[in-house]
């Protein structure tokens, strides 16, 4: 009769007193594993701003009007206070076509108006555009937001 030897905690032993190459090579490989796992830095979520985000409500003239004044102030509407500093020629701007229209922008409770320096002209499509550089007292921006007059 045959004796079976089953793998037992001496055959295991001899195995890997026979194979230590490998047997180390095991716990090496885990052992870096380990290292690495240990030294991965965990990722801190940054807190977004909190609180409404700013938006044009209305303006003056409504967008697509037509036959409007052409010495007509043109004003945005905010849904909230933004912060004054931030309302300026590069983010409130009038075009006529591709070419910017040279006013004045003041801001007061909620609205940016925009004074041109010179009267608008007739038959001519302008263009008033807020960027997201406009920001609310929270640090917040709008979306772009973009009207149309028709003269």
């Amino acid at each position: 009769m045959k004796k079976h030897i089953l793998p037992g905690r001496d055959n295991l032993l001899h195995v890997f007193k026979s194979h230590p190459k490998l047997f180390y090579s095991k716990w090496l490989m885990l052992l870096l594993l380990f290292a690495f796992a240990a030294g991965c830095q965990k990722v801190i979520e940054q807190t977004g701003l909190t609180g409404v985000c700013p938006k044009v409500v209305s303006t003056s003239p409504a967008d697509t009007a037509s036959g409007v004044s052409l010495n007509k102030t043109i004003s945005a509407t905010f849904n909230e206070p933004v912060n004054a500093t931030t309302i300026n020629a590069v983010t409130f701007t009038i075009m006529a076509g591709s070419t910017p229209v040279a006013g004045l922008i003041t801001y007061t409770d909620s609205t940016a108006t925009f004074s041109p320096t010179s009267n608008l002209k007739p038959n001519t499509t302008y263009t008033g555009t807020i960027t997201k550089g406009v920001k609310d007292l929270a640090g917040n921006s709008p979306f772009r937001f973009a009207f149309c007059i028709y003269q």
